[in-house]
């Protein structure tokens, strides 16, 4: 789940279960020590895109 902040700031990721491990490799070059990532915004552009990479290795 992505709640996008409203500013325009970024976004938090909440990810659980068998496959949440995706959503950490997908934007490991952007976590830090939390879940909020700076300057990702747009699902269609941005998450849905790393996502769907990170998919096609497994």
């Amino acid at each position: 789940m992505v709640f996008t902040n409203v500013d325009g700031s970024g976004s938090y990721f909440v990810s659980l279960g068998k496959l949440a491990w995706v959503v950490k490799e997908a934007f490991r070059q952007y976590y830090g020590d939390h879940d909020f990532v700076k300057s990702i915004i747009s699902r269609k552009k941005q998450i849905v895109p790393h996502l769907q990479d990170e998919l096609k290795v497994i």
